[in-house]
C-alpha cells in the first residue's frame, strides 16, 4: 500500500479545487449517493461548521489520481471538565442526510480502507478520541473492512442500527405500480384526489432549485410547523442551490388548491432516483383529506413518466412512507474509540446507559 498518499483538508475553501475529481470518483464508486456529492458536502460545511467543528477530510491519492475520500469533521465536545474530540460525517447530525460513507475506487476498497484506518490510528491519532459514524449503509464496504480490521487487532468497536429508509422501486408504467400497493392505499389515494378535485381547482406544479422565490415559498409553508429547524434548512438549501450546476437535481413540487399552495415536497434527483427530502403541508386545510399523500402519489406518477427507477423516502418512521414503499434500505452507526482516558470514560458511560435501559424494562 506504499503507493498511496494522504492529504488532509482542514479549510472549507480548499474543498473547492476537488469538485471535479470528487464527483468523478463518487459516481464510479460503490457508495454513490446525493449526500456524498461535492455540492452537498461543500454546502453543509459552509452552513454548519464553526469554532467547535473543524474540517477533517481525508483524501487518498494514487500518484495524481484521487482514489478515496473520507468526508469527515472533528467536533470538540465539552466532556467532564475536558474536551472530547469526535470524528463524524459531514452532513450529520443536522439536516438528516442519509447514506453517508467513505467512498473509494472500485476494486480497491479493502486496500484503501485499511490505509485510512492505519493513518487515523497512527499519524492522525492526536486529532481525535472517538469516531461516531452515523447513517452508514449496512452494505458499505468501508464499514465491513473497518469492522474486520478493528476485530483482527482486538479493538473495541460498536455497531448499532441507525435507521430504515423506505424505498419504492418504480416499474415502467403507473398501472403496474398501483397494483403493487395495498388495496387500501390505492383506494384512499384515489378517493382523496377525487374529493380534492371535486371541491376546487387543483394542480400539481414542479419547479427547480435555481428559483430562489420558489425555495422561499416552500419554506414559508414548512416553517408554519417547524420554524426553528426550517430557518437552518432554508439557508442550507439556498447555499446548495447556488453550488449545483445541474438545477434539475433540486426539485420542488407543490399541490395548489384554488391558487394557494397547500402542500409541498422538496426532492433531490440523483442518477435515476428521486429522493423525498422534506414535506410541508398546511395542517389547517381539510383534515378529511391527506394532502401530503395526494402529492406523493402525483409525484410518483410523474417520476414513472420521466423514467425514474426509484423513489426514496429517506429515513423516518412516518406511516405514510411504509404504505408507499416496496423495499427498505438499512443504515448503521459505528463507534470506534482510542485507548485513552477520555474516550474510555465516554464508552463506559454509553454502556452504563444501555445497561440502565435493560434494567428498567
Amino acid at each position: 500500500m506504499s503507493e498511496y498518499q494522504i492529504n488532509v483538508i482542514y479549510k472549507v475553501q480548499d474543498i473547492a479545487q476537488l469538485r471535479d475529481s470528487w464527483n468523478r470518483l463518487l459516481e464510479k464508486s460503490a457508495s454513490s449517493s446525493f449526500f456524498l456529492t461535492w455540492e452537498w458536502v461543500y454546502s453543509w460545511a459552509e452552513c454548519y461548521l464553526g469554532d467547535s467543528r473543524k474540517l477533517f477530510i481525508i483524501v487518498v491519492y494514487d500518484k495524481d489520481e484521487v482514489v478515496g475520500i473520507a468526508p469527515w469533521y472533528v467536533e470538540y465536545v465539552p466532556f467532564m471538565g475536558s474536551t472530547r474530540k469526535q470524528i463524524s460525517f459531514l452532513g450529520s447530525p443536522e439536516s438528516g442526510a442519509d447514506y453517508l460513507d467513505v467512498f473509494m475506487k472500485r476494486g480497491k476498497e479493502k486496500e484503501i480502507s485499511n490505509f485510512i484506518y492505519e493513518y487515523i490510528m497512527a499519524e492522525a491519532s492526536k486529532h481525535w478520541h472517538c469516531m461516531i459514524l452515523n447513517d452508514i449503509p449496512s452494505s458499505s464496504l468501508f464499514l465491513m473492512n473497518i469492522m474486520n480490521k478493528s476485530s483482527s487487532e482486538g479493538k473495541y468497536v460498536e455497531l448499532t442500527r441507525a435507521s430504515f429508509c423506505p424505498v419504492t422501486v418504480l416499474p415502467d408504467n403507473i398501472d403496474k405500480y398501483f397494483l403493487s400497493l395495498s388495496k387500501n392505499r390505492r383506494e384512499q389515494y384515489r378517493r382523496h384526489l377525487k374529493m380534492l378535485s371535486s371541491s376546487g381547482k387543483v394542480s400539481h406544479e414542479s419547479h427547480h432549485g435555481n428559483e430562489n422565490t420558489i425555495i422561499d415559498e416552500f419554506f414559508h409553508l414548512y416553517k408554519k410547523n417547524w420554524k426553528q429547524e426550517g430557518d437552518k434548512l432554508q439557508r442550507l438549501i439556498h447555499i446548495l442551490a447556488t453550488n449545483i450546476k445541474d438545477h434539475d437535481r433540486l426539485q420542488l413540487d407543490f399541490l395548489k388548491y384554488d391558487g394557494n399552495y397547500i402542500a409541498g415536497l422538496l426532492h433531490f434527483k440523483y442518477q435515476k432516483s428521486l429522493l423525498m427530502y422534506l414535506m410541508a403541508i398546511d395542517k389547517d386545510f381539510n383534515p378529511k383529506i391527506s394532502i401530503g399523500n395526494v402529492l406523493v402519489g402525483l409525484c410518483i406518477q410523474q417520476a414513472i413518466n420521466k423514467g425514474i427507477s426509484t423513489y426514496d423516502f429517506l429515513k423516518g418512521e412516518e406511516d405514510y412512507k411504509f404504505h408507499w414503499s416496496t423495499k427498505m434500505n438499512v443504515s448503521n452507526s459505528i463507534f470506534l474509540y482510542q485507548r485513552r482516558i477520555i474516550p474510555l470514560i465516554f464508552a463506559m458511560n454509553r454502556q452504563l446507559k444501555h445497561a440502565g435501559k435493560l434494567l428498567l424494562r
